[in-house]
Parts: structure tokens; sequence; C-alpha cells
């Protein structure tokens, strides 16, 4: 009687589909007879991350972000300061006729404006009216979605767009129509160049068919030559390199990174020579904006798609440019942490605070949220995300959902020639705690701190460094969500088999080998030398192993997520020969 021992190492699989989900074709093949015993000896799982205390790269990532900056119009810089007090600084389309009181061209609209630049169609401009989706199986009774849905297009003005939508999880017996669901959008783009980005592993997790998802685009396109609003977007990029994370170091480790003032280019302090003192995807200034559009008109556009802002930056005989009153855009203070009282990564700042109760003539302002006309503004400008890349590192830290997807709205005429053309505008969700950061509204923001106590603040400032956070979904440090057991299939011809309830959620194969505990726990890795192996004695004809596919399993027979289980697995078979 002899034995053989064959391993089933992940990292030499001939092709993998995901992590514990592999194929090993063996160099040498083993011929079963008659009476030959098959059992896994030992199994070693790579479960390092799966406490939850640790981020596991296997390569090196470049991580990028696409950012849009953005701005809160509160009743500042409506005019230039002395002595161009009667100039405008932000101009309206449309037009506030008469600013007074409280008007929008007198104390703003509190609302928040994203940085656009103008961009003309061609004759291979189409819009995308409509997008479909079903479930699989269909009229399942399981659970399905529960994931975002990521597309990329072809710019007009050219570059990549981006675009997703959350579908929610709910059952398949309510995707009634025989098309399953769809998803009403109006997009511009060049040519039909709208494209989904997830991978079909991903559907198929969340039991969404990738063969059913189609796309309804109109069939009367914008003319050529209309004018958009395109958001005008700036790219942050970083390699990280491989390795194992806690999730503070990796926070940090990126956090420097975003925060660095020159990380997009050399820095100065020249507005007339169009040397700026920040070059940095996060934050810019309207000067700055205006310079890089060029011939693209840099303007901010409302998220209704209602109102449009032109600031005076470089045009007309006072502007701010020649008057030396740049503004900054975006987020002065960016940081990725892990929150150790949620246990979950977090983007707790990405914006640029209101200062508050500062010294006349001293830099000590405070950050705080401030009362301005009778509204609370959170903050004075920030940014927001339309890309995030690549999906599957910014989901291990729990991020989906957090992008703005503008759509197109109603054209906006552009009455006084402010903007050079009618623009189409755009509409988009910037919701506060999830696509952006701000300062914290609480019940305790109106109560003066001081002998006025009992009676309301109606104005004022209130210094405060509480933040709204953009939080990931991920759990840490309590992210095993097993039963207590993997269950490892062996995909070769030798069948067993493992039945119990099926019904909505059950599951029953005729593959599985062995039974692994997750109690035995060996650094960080989750071991089994055989105790839960479910022995095989072949009969009949001979049969050669050469192909195995293995696959790791958790108790609803699914290949587990990344966050799981890594890429570091091995099975041992022994093979036991009757002669």
């Amino acid at each position: 009687m002899t034995s053989k021992i064959i391993k089933l190492r992940e990292t030499e699989s001939s092709s993998k589909e995901n992590n514990g989900n592999y194929k090993i074709t063996l160099d040498n093949p083993v011929l079963l007879k008659e009476g030959d015993r098959v059992a896994i000896k030992s199994v070693f799982l790579d479960t390092v991350t799966a406490s939850g205390d640790f981020i596991e790269l296997d390569e090196d990532v470049n991580i990028e972000l696409d950012v849009v900056k953005w701005f809160i119009n509160d009743s500042k810089d409506q005019k230039f300061p002395a002595p161009n007090a009667g100039i405008t600084m932000k101009r309206l389309v449309p037009a506030d006729p008469a600013p007074s009181g409280t008007s929008i061209g007198a104390i703003g609209d509190a609302r928040l404006y994203v940085a656009c630049n103008r961009v003309e169609t061609t004759a291979q401009t189409e819009e995308l009216l409509e997008i479909f989706f079903d479930c699989k199986p269909k009229h399942s009774t399981r659970m399905v979605g529960g994931l975002d849905l990521q597309f990329e297009y072809d710019k007009v003005g050219g570059g990549k767009g981006y675009y997703g939508f959350r579908v929610v999880r709910e059952k398949g017996t309510d995707y009634i129509h025989a098309y399953g669901k769809k998803h009403a959008t109006s997009i511009f783009m060049e040519g039909r160049s709208f494209t989904l980005t997830n991978t079909e592993q991903e559907l198929s997790d969340h039991h969404i068919d990738i063969s059913t998802i189609t796309f309804a685009y109109s069939g009367s396109p914008p003319t050529n030559g209309t004018s958009i609003a395109s958001m005008d977007t700036k790219t942050f990029s970083m390699i990280v390199e491989k390795g194992v994370y806690s999730p503070t170091q990796l926070g940090e480790l990126i956090t420097d990174e975003m925060t660095k003032i020159d990380k997009s280019g050399a820095i100065g302090n020249d507005l007339q020579n169009d040397a700026f003192p920040v070059n940095n995807p996060f934050l810019g200034t309207v000067c700055q904006l205006s310079a890089q559009a060029g011939a693209k008109t840099s303007f901010f556009c409302d998220q209704e798609g209602t109102q449009l802002i032109r600031f005076l930056a470089d045009t007309g005989a006072t502007n701010m440019k020649n008057t030396d009153q740049d503004r900054f855009i975006g987020a002065s203070q960016v940081a990725l942490e892990y929150d150790n009282s949620h246990k979950k990564m977090s983007f707790s700042i990405m914006h640029t605070p209101m200062y508050v109760n500062e010294t006349t003539n001293q830099n000590d302002g405070v950050a705080g949220i401030v009362y301005d006309n009778n509204r609370l503004i959170d903050s004075y400008s920030g940014c927001s995300f339309t890309r995030m890349s690549p999906t599957n590192f910014w989901n291990l830290l729990g991020f989906d959902g957090n992008l703005v997807s503008p759509v197109q709205a109603e054209t906006i005429a552009d009455v006084g020639g402010i903007m050079g053309a009618n623009i189409v505008s755009l509409e988009f969700g910037d919701a506060l705690g999830v696509q952006r950061t701000g300062g914290f509204e609480s019940l305790d923001t109106p109560v003066q701190k001081n002998a006025n106590f009992r009676q309301p603040n109606p104005s004022g400032d209130i210094a405060t460094n509480a933040t709204v956070p953009i939080f990931g979904t991920r759990i840490f440090s309590d992210n095993f969500s097993n039963e207590g057991y993997y269950l490892i299939e062996l995909d070769c011809g030798l069948r067993q088999q493992l039945t119990g309830s099926n019904g909505d959620g059950g599951f029953n194969s005729t593959k599985v080998h062995s039974i692994v505990s997750t109690y035995f726990n060996e650094g960080s890795f989750t071991s089994d030398q055989g105790s839960g192996s479910i022995g095989y004695i072949h009969k009949g004809q001979p049969q050669l192993l050469s192909d195995i596919n293995v696959r790791v399993l958790n108790s609803n027979g699914q290949v587990p997520s990344t966050t799981e289980l890594g890429t570091h697995n091995s099975v041992f078979v022994e093979v036991v020969s009757a002669e």
C-alpha cells in the first residue's frame, strides 16, 4: 500500500475566478484504481483579513480618485470688496434682475454649486435614456441586488465619464416585468459608448444577470454644437505597495499623499502669471480653474440644474485676477481615517470649514458653522468623488455608493451673454455624509454658550470641529460572518453527497470533500489536519486525475468575499493505493 500527496496551492493555479476559487492542472496526473482511497489530508485557508484587523494586498495597486470641487453660495463674494464694491464677482445665469434684500444676487441662495466646464456636442453625440437589468434566475425567490452598477462612457469634450446607481436588495419575485427593471437617466456622450465596468462575478454574487443589461438611446440626439455643462474633475492617483496593512496605517498612507500641496505639479504665488499657491486635485482656486479650462469656460452649476454662476475671474476691465482677489475652491482638509469607535474607515473631512471666532488681525480662527442671513452654512467649499478606482480596492475599505453621478438637466438661456451660449445644465445628488462632508449641525448648535443660553441664537458663528464624515460600510474587527465552518469543494469527477434543506437559501452539493472548522486558527490562517475530511473509495473503471477545480465555500455555498478570504489558500489531498 502506497500513498501520494497532491498539492493544490492557489498561487500555483492554472486559472482562477477569485480568491478561493481556482483550478490546478497536475504536472503528473494520478490514476485512480479500484479500491484506492482519496481524502483531504490538510487545509490551510488565508483568513488573515477575516478578523477584520488587516487589509491584505497581494500586488501593488494604482488607486485613483476623480475629484470635483464645489462651494456653498452664501452671502460672501457676491460683490468685489472696496474699492470695487459696485462690481459683481459672482455673475448669475439666469440673472437676478434686481439684487436686494434677500434675493440671490444680494445674499446668495445657500445652495451647493459644482465646478463645470462648457463643452460642445458633435455629430456623434448620443443621449442615453434608460438602463435595463434583470435578476438570475428569473423570478427567483432569493434576495437579489444590493450593489452599485457602475458604467463608463466617452465624455463630450474628451475624457472618460462615469455613472452609477444602486440596485436595491429585494426578492427576485419583485422583478415583475418581462425586461426586469429599468433605470431612467439622461446622459450625453460621444457615440454609443456606455459600458458596464462591474465584473460578471460581482453581478453573479448579487444574482444580477449580466446578459440582461441593455441600454436605450434617444432617437433624437442633441443638435451638433449644443453647449452643455461637463463636470470639471481632477484625478488623484498613487501606488499602494503590496503588503498587509492595518486600517489606520493604510488611511495615514493615503492621507499623506492626498494632502501634498504640490501633488499635481509646481506651485507659486504670482496670480498675474498663473502661478498658484496650491496644485492638488482636492484644492484649487477660482482663477486656477479658469486658467486650466481655457476655451472651455469655467463656471459652477447648482444641484438642481436650475442656476449657473460664473465668477468674474479673468475677463473685463476689473476682474479677480487683476485685482488680486482670487478665491480657494475645494477642500483644504482631507483625511481618510480609521474610526475606532465605529470600526469603519471614513473620509472624516473633505472640505474647507467656515472659520470663526478669530481675533481681529490675527490668524487664530477655528472651524465652525455660521448663521448667514438666518441660514446655517456647514462649510465653505469642498470635494466629492465621481470615480473611485479600482472598485475592488475601495470596496475592500467599505466604500460603495459614494459617487456623484451627473445627468443632463434643463437648457438655461444665456441672457446677457455671460456664458457665451445657452447651456444644458447638470443635475446631481451630493448628499452630506454620503458624497460630501461638512460641519455637524446638532441640537446644541442654536444654543448660545453664554448667559443668554435660554434664548435661541438667530445669527452669528458657532465654533465646532465636529464633522459629518463619509463612512465606509465594512465593519473591521468584526467581519468573520460565517457559521463556524467552511466547505472544501473538489471538482474532479469524484462524487460525494451533501444534502439538507434547500428552500430559499439552502445549499446541496455532490462535490464537497471536507468540512473545515474555523475554530482552529493558527497565525491568522484557518487550518484543518483532516478531521473534517470526507473520504472517498474509488470503484469501477480507472479514472485519471489531472485537472482539479477547488472552491472554498461558506455555509450558503458561496465563495467568501475578499474581506474574508485571501489568496494564499492550499489544500493537500492524499491518495492511498489499495495495491
